[in-house]
């Protein structure tokens, strides 16, 4: 047996991701937004684990509608928004852009955020981050469900999980399982690794093939070399450590170290150590293990067609199972479809507010199969990830998951009204006051009578920010007993809405409507009489407006000491739909009549006949000869044409229709038809066939044009024959 602590470059499992390692890094480059982020766009920070196909999915949905600031980056602060606070915290972290989350919504006052690469720690409160970002990025899931929550953890992709070790070190010979508990010194196991039991890794000296794992270098059989392991985690805050350490059942805190001596946070230079990121791995060398996220290690092993920071330094990905994490190899490198162990969603954060407002930003984003984000497969396949094809808690963008206690706005409470009791229709005061919150940022207060729902709204307000009271208008719209509900929606949506039953009633007492009195039937061009009265003891003048459905057919105004009005007006339809608007006073609400419905009788014309006699132009020749009434040639070529005017019934011209014949009998005979016209102002002009279509043999013809009037609401259908001649 010996002990080293390099071992012998030996058989190494995942050869593919060995020939992707040999890549050079290059320089860190951080993607943060290109541009600048707008007032609407959104903003998120968090997971180290998603921020390269969140970056990618940003790009792909354009518009500046999405951003997605990385949580490695030189500098621990950034501005977010133009104008803003030049010192949000860079959150590095699931855990870290969550605690950023809740302080810019207002659900918390102060956080200590990991930031940067360095991963300092840099206070967020509202001065630096309130209103700074939208969402979180998260590589890990809810930690206590709250179907109340005030953060909804929404699914866009699907990530796994392995152990990484250094190329060649004996760490990435063995033969892993996930494992469980009870795992002993012995077994080659994620678990017993993790638990501190397995401390050991045995290879055959002369090969560098596995043999076994133990408790101490002294437990190496012969012919072996023993190395020590070195099991590390990414600092507290990370995604992907509370999801590794939750599949070996470790609860993740801050001081898990203390209970797992041999697990280390930090490298070789006591830095926190980064996920995702092969650092601390290469530095501390032989035995050295840590989780990472196969969707990351493809995308970086891409690098050079995704523009994404290869940060891996030669380590390699381990088996677990016997399953490789990956498949193919240089472009075609991708996620093993086969591989079970550690399968995990990937997450935003969302306030649960708006992802439950369709009408919201956060939820056309974010919410749904046909959300945005979801929407962007190619994207999310190609940094490494997998498209989620489930359904229910299953599917892209569902909103099943949340957590956080919603935080209540203290003492939110209805005011003294300025009356207990008003008349329909009118208008009372009332002062609502809410208690003092973290943040006083304000909101919207709603009043409702009865349950909160829109149909029950009678008034709104505002309460400006810093302000912790507002008055309200209430105008109730039934009468009978108001039981009010206040509702206080805070601008923070981080902070719950509250909602308030009152402890004061507001009567609503009743006035009889307006009603009107009128003459259920008239004649054509005659008057009809409406008569109209306010039905109250109070008489304090206003306005009365007489309509036909939304149509204004007069208005009167009432003095102090008057009930009542008479309108008359003409009839010229064949029926209305009447009713009486009362404008309102001081004691008498605005109120509506009832629709009183008026037919109108046709008044038949009592001219004879309703057609006047037409006047004849271009072809036609005046002819009084034998009582004939025109002349004309069937060699002409001019437009024959008749001017027909239909006398008025009346003082409203009538409308209606021309139709003309011609026959060889006054009654008829073989009729020719012409479609006439519409008659405008009572007058058609109808132009005729030339003479020769007429069928008409011989010279000195006579035809007999017929000329009808169909009639309409005031005249009743009529015609007028007259006789023509027709010549060669």
């Amino acid at each position: 047996m010996k002990v080293n602590a390099f071992a012998k470059i030996g058989t190494v499992i995942c050869s593919a991701a060995i020939a992707a390692a040999t890549l050079v890094a290059a320089p860190a480059a951080f993607a943060d937004p290109g541009t600048a982020p707008s007032a609407t766009t959104l903003v998120g920070f968090g997971s180290d684990t998603t921020q390269d196909v969140m970056n990618e999915i940003a790009s792909a949905i354009g518009g500046g509608k999405l951003a997605s600031f990385n949580a490695l980056g030189d500098t621990t602060t950034v501005t977010a928004r133009p104008g803003g606070p030049t010192n949000v915290p860079r959150a590095n972290g699931s855990g870290e852009g969550y605690k950023l989350l809740k302080v810019a919504t207002g659900f918390l006052e102060t956080s200590a955020v990991l930031s940067g690469t360095a991963k300092a720690s840099v206070t967020a409160n509202a001065a630096n981050s309130l209103g700074q970002i939208d969402y979180a990025r998260s590589s890990s899931g809810v930690t206590t469900q709250d179907a109340n929550g005030a953060f909804t953890f929404i699914p866009f992709a699907l990530d796994s999980v392995t152990l990484s070790a250094n190329v060649g070190d004996a760490a990435a010979t063995i033969p892993l399982t996930l494992g469980a508990s009870g795992d002993l010194a012995t077994t080659p196991s994620i678990y017993s690794i993790y638990h501190c039991t397995a401390r050991y890794v045995y290879t055959n000296t002369s090969t560098g093939a596995y043999d076994s794992v133990g408790a101490t270098a002294g437990d190496a059989p012969a012919g072996t070399t023993a190395t020590e392991l070195k099991p590390l985690l990414p600092a507290y805050g990370s995604g992907t450590r509370k999801y590794f350490l939750s599949k070996i059942g470790i609860t993740d805190t801050s001081s898990v170290m203390n209970a797992y001596g041999c697990v280390s946070a930090v490298d070789g230079a006591s830095a926190a150590i980064n996920e995702n990121n092969g650092t601390a791995t290469a530095a501390i060398g032989a035995g050295a293990l840590a989780p990472y996220s196969i969707g990351q290690y493809v995308a970086q092993a891409k690098t050079l067609t995704t523009g994404v920071t290869d940060v891996r330094h030669d380590t390699v990905l381990l088996n677990v199972g016997g399953i490789a994490p990956t498949t193919g190899s240089g472009s075609t490198l991708a996620p093993n479809p086969d591989y079970a162990a550690m399968v995990r969603k990937v997450y935003n954060i969302v306030p649960s507010r708006l992802a439950d407002d369709a009408t919201s930003r956060i939820h056309e984003m974010f919410v749904g199969t046909d959300s945005l984000v979801c929407q962007q497969t190619a994207s999310i396949e190609k940094m490494g990830f997998v498209v989620m094809t489930g359904t229910g808690s299953n599917a892209c963008g569902d909103t099943s998951a949340r957590e956080g206690v919603a935080v209540a706005i203290s003492g939110s409470t209805q005011g003294a009204l300025s009356a207990s009791s008003i008349n329909r229709g009118q208008s009372v005061t009332a002062l609502v006051t809410v208690g003092t919150t973290t943040h006083t940022q304000g909101g919207t207060v709603n009043v409702y009578n009865g349950e909160a729902v829109a149909a029950n709204l009678v008034g709104t307000a505002t309460i400006a920010a810093g302000e912790t009271s507002a008055t309200v208008t209430i105008t109730p719209t039934a009468s009978g007993t108001a039981h009010l509900t206040t509702v206080f929606v805070p601008a923070l949506p981080g902070i719950a809405t509250t909602t308030v039953a009152s402890a004061v009633d507001l009567a609503v007492i009743a006035h009889s409507d307006t009603w009107i009195s009128v003459k259920r039937t008239a004649n054509m061009d005659q008057n009809i009489r409406v008569v109209a009265w306010v039905n109250t003891d109070v008489y304090e003048g206003g306005t009365l407006t007489l309509k036909d459905g939304d149509t204004t057919v007069a208005t009167a105004t009432l003095a102090a000491d008057e009930s009542a009005e008479v309108f008359t007006f003409k009839a010229i339809k064949s029926s209305y739909a009447l009713k009486v608007v009362f404008g309102g006073s001081a004691s008498v609400p605005t109120s509506q009549s009832s629709v009183v419905n008026v037919a109108v009788t046709k008044l038949v014309t009592t001219t004879t006949p309703a057609i006047a006699t037409p006047t004849t132009t271009n072809a036609f020749a005046a002819y009084t000869a034998s009582g004939f009434f025109a002349k004309i040639s069937k060699a002409s070529t001019k437009a024959a044409r008749l001017k027909i005017t239909v006398a008025a019934a009346g003082t409203v011209k009538p409308t209606g229709t021309i139709t003309v014949t011609i026959g060889t009998t006054q009654s008829g005979g073989s009729a020719l038809v012409i479609t006439g016209g519409t008659l405008v102002s009572g007058v058609a002009t109808i132009t005729l066939p030339r003479a020769n279509t007429w069928g008409v043999t011989g010279t000195a013809q006579t035809r007999y044009i017929t000329i009808t009037y169909s009639g309409d609401d005031r005249n009743a259908a009529s015609s007028i024959v007259k006789k023509f001649q027709v010549n060669n």
